[in-house]
């Protein structure tokens, strides 16, 4: 595991890739064999960079201009409830491999990428050079947890507030919202023992170990 304290620049990414990916790879290949008490034990290693965050994983994989790592799917998909409902629809599809090979066929002078009007469809947000053979079949769990529980903490003051229908725009709108998102902290505190802090709309930290 590598704790990096840096921006998330492209050389330093590359450095620690070209350091790290070597390795990985040949545990991935040959494993681990060792003896123990006359006996021989062979470990199949099984690595999962599974906690880059996604400005690293955005550097990492070339698709800075992507609205999804796992697949080739837009948002305005993500909002079509025919697309939701359809079977594999949103399936993971997007490759390390495949990006590669799309990098290589787009590639023109000095290794750099032309972006054109609409061309998404061809290019699928491939804006420069892949910097890692990982693929990115992951959602980091600690960032994942805590906008899923905004959302839902969100969903429940408007319901609280009787607005089932909302647009996060007008000012006029956000005394209902306001007045019930204290309700449902206090609820949620009689009933755990447990209160929320708030910095910026975002969950922070939780009391009692939470």
């Amino acid at each position: 595991m590598a704790l990096i304290a840096e921006k998330e620049s492209p050389d330093l990414i590359r450095f620690i890739n070209e350091t790290f990916e070597p390795q990985e790879e040949a545990l991935r290949k040959h494993g681990l064999s060792f003896d123990h008490n006359g006996q021989n034990y062979t470990v199949t290693v099984v690595i999962e960079d599974s906690m880059k965050d996604m400005k690293v994983r955005m550097v990492e994989s070339g698709l800075g201009g992507t609205q999804c790592l796992m697949c080739h799917t837009q948002q305005t998909d993500w909002k079509d409830i025919k697309k939701i409902e359809e079977e594999n629809f949103f399936a993971i599809t997007r490759t390390a491999e495949k990006t590669m090979q799309l990098y290589e066929e787009m590639m023109e002078k000095k290794g750099a990428i032309t972006r054109r009007k609409n061309d998404y469809e061809v290019r699928g947000g491939l804006t420069t050079e892949p910097l890692s053979a990982s693929d990115h079949h992951y959602i980091t769990l600690t960032h994942q947890y805590i906008n899923g529980t905004s959302w839902f903490l969100h969903i429940f003051y408007h319901i609280v507030a009787n607005l089932l229908l909302w647009t996060v725009r007008a000012e006029d709108s956000h005394a209902k919202p306001k007045r019930a998102k204290q309700t449902v902290l206090k609820h949620i505190e009689e009933l755990t023992k447990n209160r929320v802090f708030w910095k910026t709309s975002k969950i922070k930290v939780f009391e009692n170990g939470f």
